[in-house]
């Protein structure tokens, strides 16, 4: 592995065989959770104006600023490795005021608009 001195890695690897395979990258910080902050209304689009890391996901923002200067039309995605039991089920509990969505690897698993 060589640590390019600005944040980034690089390994190489070489496959003995041809084929399928799975490669899995996990970013191990003492935080797990990380937010990317949009100033649009859902859904999140164009470059985040704010990330940051943090242990969960359990906000309520009130009349706060999300974003520098902007308490409301702003998005947030959160992205999290989430290690999952290997029987069983993990669940997912949401407070909705005005939109949420969960989607876990591409693929949309809740979208709730709420007028609130």
């Amino acid at each position: 592995m060589t640590d390019e001195n600005d944040g980034t890695y690089t390994y190489k690897y070489t496959p003995d065989n041809e084929g399928k395979m799975s490669i899995a990258v996990i970013l191990y910080n003492r935080y797990s959770v990380l937010g990317k902050y949009y100033n649009v209304a859902s859904p999140p689009s164009g470059t985040a104006v704010v990330s940051n890391f943090s242990s969960s996901i359990n906000y309520n923002w009130g009349a706060s600023d999300i974003t520098p200067g902007r308490s409301t039309y702003v998005s947030v995605i959160f992205e999290a490795y989430v290690k999952a039991p290997i029987t069983g089920t993990v669940t997912f509990d949401f407070y909705v005021d005005n939109y949420g969505a969960l989607s876990i690897d591409g693929t949309s698993l809740f979208s709730e608009m709420v007028n609130g």
